[in-house]
């Protein structure tokens, strides 16, 4: 996987997360491989196939929460940052993922694992449409023990957590706590992500309204708003503090 060893030591949630990802692509490729010669079908999932993006049921942990906010405001080109801008202070009026441009995933690196895990076979999906209701069959379930590898990983960044052991996180697993720490992104404070990318341009030397302008009105508001001081601390379950919160 790609590596950002000065990030990585950074953020303690960083390293944990893509390494669950990486494990995530390399599970499900083969799983998918598999799949794909015994139902004599090939994934349907495509670039530019955006359908499942354009709900409010795209979710993810507090973790990824944390990986999107540092890869939109420290990695991410300035260009894009200004396309973004106004998607997010827009989310809670569209169903569209605010990181959606030109129908392709713009933090596709950092995509959460549930984007990753959904997937399709014979033809893609319709907008709107609930393929569990439609075609349960073409749905990929992957394996439950995959599902726990990735965990087991994942939780590692999680702030001030319980678990401190295998074991226990092994229990936390089969209790459900993946499931109960995923929020749907339409939930997510657009301030935190903005306050984010404003301070990191202000660090890079960026300036959007001599660039390339903040693009609304609404922009500039969420924006003056967003650099006020950071809000809540991160625990299980909570979202942890954006990148830009806890840069030192």
């Amino acid at each position: 996987r790609p590596r950002f060893p000065e990030a990585e030591a950074k953020y303690s949630w960083l390293a944990p997360v893509l390494d669950a990802h990486a494990i995530h692509a390399e599970g499900l490729g083969d799983e998918l491989r598999v799949a794909e010669s015994a139902r004599g079908e090939k994934v349907a999932c495509h670039k530019g196939c955006s359908a499942c993006c354009k709900s409010m049921t795209v979710a993810a942990l507090p973790q990824e929460v944390a990986a999107i906010s540092w890869y939109v405001s420290e990695i991410m080109d300035f260009r894009l940052q200004e396309r973004i801008k106004p998607r997010l202070v827009q989310m809670q009026d569209s169903a569209e993922c605010p990181f959606l441009l030109d129908d392709a995933c713009s933090i596709y690196m950092v995509r959460p694992l549930t984007c990753r895990s959904f997937t399709v076979f014979r033809q893609v999906c319709e907008v709107g449409e609930d393929v569990f209701e439609t075609r349960g069959r073409d749905v990929f379930i992957q394996s439950k023990a995959l599902s726990r590898r990735v965990a087991l990983r994942v939780l590692d960044g999680t702030p001030r957590a319980p678990w401190k052991d295998e074991k226990r996180k092994r229990k936390a697993f089969e209790a459900g706590v993946m499931g109960g720490m995923t929020a749907p992104l339409h939930l997510i404070d657009p301030a935190g992500f903005l306050r984010a990318i404003n301070h990191w341009q202000q660090q890079r030397g960026f300036s959007p309204e001599v660039n390339h302008g903040t693009g609304t009105p609404e922009v500039d508001e969420m924006g003056e708003k967003a650099s006020q001081p950071p809000a809540p601390s991160a625990g299980a379950g909570t979202p942890p503090a954006t990148a830009g919160d806890v840069d030192g």
